[in-house]
């Protein structure tokens, strides 16, 4: 069959989330995907198993960093500097390779997402650390930003990735800009970037559950009463969680290298802002993780008092998720209030979670039902009421 990229991405993305895959090299020729036990690949060796079964080669080379760049151009890749072209999903990146020279220091890993410019997330097999990295982390897709200063060589199949999902924004202090289809795709995306943070299924629907209240899944909501585009405004709030003022978020982005007024770059960054333990922001003067406060004023009589960040991402329950998350991280003035609203709505997505999200935000449509593919979602969803 001819080589199909979509099919290679989708199957390092399956291989990143699947809990049975780790990274060895005396076996990386083992990878199975499904399996309830214990299977390995190396860097090298999952560009090689992807891309054989999306028909690449008619049998598997299993090349290692040194022979992939022949390998890679043999099947149609083309080669260029990683800082000569705007990354795009199902890029293959390289780092010295070609060189026995450089042996344990090369590496490859594929694209998962750009950021704009020539930078992104990418997945693959990282390594163990020593025996450090925790095994479902040693396969995985990278939970921070990578770009051309480190990875040397970019390997572009003659091809386009069609993500099945989109981040969609409207530029707005007008509530209900986006349609309920819209809202729902953001809303997968939120929930797997939050898992690929280490929330439990419950967490991430307690976030969301105040992500809907708060910007309704916009990335790029302003808070009624503000003035849009202006940055420095105190007391008013931007994007799905509302971070306040503006400009807090906005130095995060800037040092990033993410352009806000970019869906696909924006929706992400805000939700890796969360958990980004090293930046000092310089607007808010902390940490951006330090902004959880299990100990907080909301937080007195919560059954859950001086929860720490790292334990939110293990509770099991939604609602109750969604009110510590409030009372933690939002700390509106009067949480009473919302309360039961934001649980409501934290055990909705949790439902759909469960139920009716796909297995991962990956999956390949044909390109032909792409413009069809938000009312596809519509239909057999359940309908959402929107607060």
């Amino acid at each position: 069959m001819p080589f199909d990229i979509n099919m290679a991405y989708n199957l390092v993305i399956q291989a990143c989330n699947d809990p049975y895959i780790g990274y060895s090299q005396p076996q990386r020729t083992s990878i199975q995907l499904g399996v309830n036990y214990r299977t390995y690949c190396d860097c090298a060796s999952l560009m090689s198993w992807a891309c054989y079964q999306a028909g690449a080669w008619p049998s598997n080379p299993w090349f290692s960093t040194i022979d992939e760049p022949t390998w890679l151009q043999q099947a149609g890749f083309t080669r260029m500097r990683a800082n000569a072209s705007p990354w795009q999903p199902g890029d293959i990146l390289t780092h010295d390779e070609g060189s026995a020279e450089y042996g344990p220091y090369s590496h490859t890993e594929m694209v998962y997402q750009g950021t704009g410019g020539t930078s992104g997330y990418t997945m693959g097999a990282h390594g163990t650390n020593n025996g450090r990295t925790p095994f479902p982390d040693q396969v995985s897709i990278r939970t921070y930003i990578s770009d051309a200063s480190w990875w040397e060589w970019l390997y572009r199949p003659g091809g386009t990735v069609i993500p099945a999902y989109h981040w969609t924004q409207r530029n707005t202090n007008q509530y209900g800009a986006l349609t309920q289809d819209e809202i729902y795709a953001n809303a997968i995306l939120t929930y797997y970037e939050l898992v690929n943070l280490g929330f439990s299924q419950a967490a991430a629907a307690g976030v969301m559950g105040n992500i809907e209240h708060e910007g309704q899944f916009n990335p790029a909501q302003w808070e009624g009463t503000a003035v849009v585009d202006v940055w420095n405004q105190p007391g008013k709030g931007y994007g799905m969680m509302q971070y306040t003022p503006p400009n807090k978020y906005k130095v995060y982005a800037d040092h990033k290298g993410i352009d806000v007024s970019d869906a696909d770059a924006n929706g992400p960054c805000q939700i890796q802002w969360i958990d980004d333990s090293s930046f000092y922001n310089p607007v808010s003067q902390e940490y951006n993780t330090s902004q959880f406060n299990g100990s907080s004023q909301q937080m007195i009589g919560n059954p859950h008092y001086g929860i720490s960040y790292a334990n939110y991402k293990l509770l099991t329950d939604p609602a109750d998720a969604a009110n510590v998350w409030m009372r933690s991280w939002e700390r509106p003035t009067d949480p009473g209030a919302t309360q039961s609203i934001r649980e409501a709505s934290a055990r909705y997505w949790y439902y759909e979670i469960l139920n009716n999200f796909p297995s991962n935000p990956g999956v390949i449509v044909p390109a032909s039902i792409w413009p069809w593919l938000p009312g596809v979602i519509n239909n057999l969803k359940y309908r959402k009421l929107l607060h």
